[in-house]
């Protein structure tokens, strides 16, 4: 979702043990390459089981925005905080791609407010 224009690549996750990678992760094709993806219906369910009705989805170690994009699907404000840029522009264009454009804009305005 938001990375169909992305070619896929491998990416080395740093594992050096061979039975520690039994999926092959740093072998298999992906176009998004933060080595620990989680998966959104996942993310959903412990965003429902700790925030309370119009809270603050907060992750402060955002990585590829999977936490943004559950607190997208379900209604939620959020919060990422990520220091590697390369997941930033990943995690911009999920979340662009789940509220249809809208997040973009808004991080260009808040650019130009900065």
């Amino acid at each position: 979702m938001g990375l169909e224009d992305v070619e896929p690549t491998t990416v080395d996750d740093g594992r050096n043990k061979p039975i520690d990678n039994p999926f092959l992760r740093g072998k298999t094709p992906r176009q998004n390459t933060h080595p620990t993806v989680k998966p959104i219906k996942l993310m959903e369910y412990l965003i429902t089981l700790v925030t309370p009705p119009n809270g603050i989805v907060l992750d402060p170690f955002f990585g590829s925005g999977t936490t943004g994009v559950a607190a997208v699907n379900l209604g939620f404000n959020y919060i990422g905080i990520e220091l590697d840029e390369r997941y930033v522009e990943i995690a911009k264009r999920r979340i662009n791609a789940a509220i249809d454009g809208s997040f973009d804009k808004q991080v260009k305005q808040l650019e130009l407010s900065l």
